[in-house]
């Protein structure tokens, strides 16, 4: 019962993430912001997570999932009624902020439950499980994001988000009793953890943080291109989804990949595969072209970001997971608040080809890296 609302959670957390991330993408927009604006906004939804990702995988560690989970949902439902209150563009760098709040809970959060309710023998199918809740949530957030916004405006899309993010706390505080609590320990294992070295999972942190990045960028930046070739707020959705469908279908297959290729060989991949479609990308202005890019970039980022996760955890000594994932997540954010403002600047000057061009040379970069990422782990439990 633990694990099915651990993954209930999943799904309302990822959907309200990904749908107000489109959310204050479009609506920016709307409202004139530029392509270096747009980065900020990205900027400023990851500088939170890079504060808070340590610290709520320590405290994950010790007190459990629960109340840690209500409050990102809470910082939500706040962002929300921010943005319906007061639309300014000025006001969604706070919006944001609230947004990062949440990722940065509950992304650590969801990782450590899943870790916690697993045994070595089942963590592939844990993990999987929880990516394809990440799945579902980041197709069902942008189809209903885009949806809202052509018939009920964008302060009507920020409402059923908000919905979103009250049911999450809603089943926390009626369920989450069922969660498992912490160890009660993380002063030691702290202290522990942080004399345990870094070598043999450092290149993992990094691709990971690789992985993120550029799937940050096809997140915030494919709206914007979107808009520029004309396209609605609908189909710019149904675009998004494209991403979400193949994250999901590569997510459910991911366990026989692993056993048919293993960890080196699937990492490497699916870099490739993601590059492959954004060096395609500004080939194309049409829907259903775009679409199959949008799929590609999927496939390869479906399979990078949990494989990457599973490789942290595996290598991380018993009882420090959280912490472990905290200290990932906090490198994701060291890249992904710089990236995104760097490669506005250059959208801002040169257009997006140029971006797009940058993050398929950065998923090649990203394969070669990974030859050498995944020596099997230790077995220190």
């Amino acid at each position: 019962m633990a694990l099915i609302l651990c993954l209930a959670l999943g799904v309302l957390s990822y959907t309200a993430m990904s749908g107000a991330r489109l959310l204050i993408s479009l609506y920016a927009i709307e409202l004139g912001a530029q392509p270096f604006a747009v980065g900020m906004l990205i900027a400023t939804l990851q500088v939170v997570p890079l504060f808070l990702s340590l610290p709520v995988g320590r405290l994950a560690d010790r007190f459990g999932t629960r109340w840690l989970m209500t409050a990102g949902f809470t910082s939500l439902v706040a962002g929300m009624l921010v943005m319906v209150a007061a639309p300014a563009l000025a006001m969604f760098f706070l919006v944001s902020g609230f947004n990062g709040v949440l990722l940065g809970i509950n992304n650590v959060a969801l990782q450590q439950l899943a870790g916690a309710l697993s045994s070595p023998a089942d963590r592939a199918r844990n993990f999987s499980n929880l990516a394809l809740t990440g799945a579902t949530g980041n197709l069902a957030g942008p189809l209903l994001a885009g949806v809202s916004i052509d018939h009920l405006g964008h302060g009507g899309a920020g409402l059923v988000v908000l919905g979103f993010a009250l049911a999450g706390a809603a089943t926390l505080l009626i369920w989450g009793r069922l969660l498992p609590g912490g160890s009660g320990r993380i002063a030691e294992k702290s202290r522990e953890c942080r004399r345990q070295p870094l070598r043999e999972i450092w290149q993992i942190l990094l691709l990971s943080a690789l992985v993120q990045l550029c799937t940050d960028v096809f997140l915030f930046y494919m709206p914007v291109y979107g808009r520029a070739v004309g396209l609605s707020a609908t189909t710019i959705g149904s675009v998004m989804a494209a991403f979400a469908v193949a994250v999901f279908l590569v997510r459910a297959i991911m366990p026989n990949l692993l056993n048919r290729l293993g960890e080196g060989r699937l990492l490497r991949y699916s870099f490739y595969v993601a590059g492959t479609g954004f060096a395609l990308a500004p080939a194309f202005t049409y829907a259903w072209p775009l679409a199959m890019v949008s799929f590609l970039i999927g496939l390869g980022a479906g399979v990078g970001q949990p494989l990457t996760m599973m490789m942290v955890v595996a290598r991380s000594a018993a009882g420090r997971s959280g912490e472990m994932l905290g200290l990932q997540l906090t490198t994701n954010g060291v890249v992904r608040s710089g990236g995104p403002v760097l490669l506005g600047i250059i959208g801002s000057l040169a257009g997006l080809g140029p971006v797009f061009a940058i993050s398929a040379l950065l998923m090649g970069v990203g394969g070669l890296v990974s030859r050498r990422a995944a020596a099997p782990p230790p077995t220190s439990g």
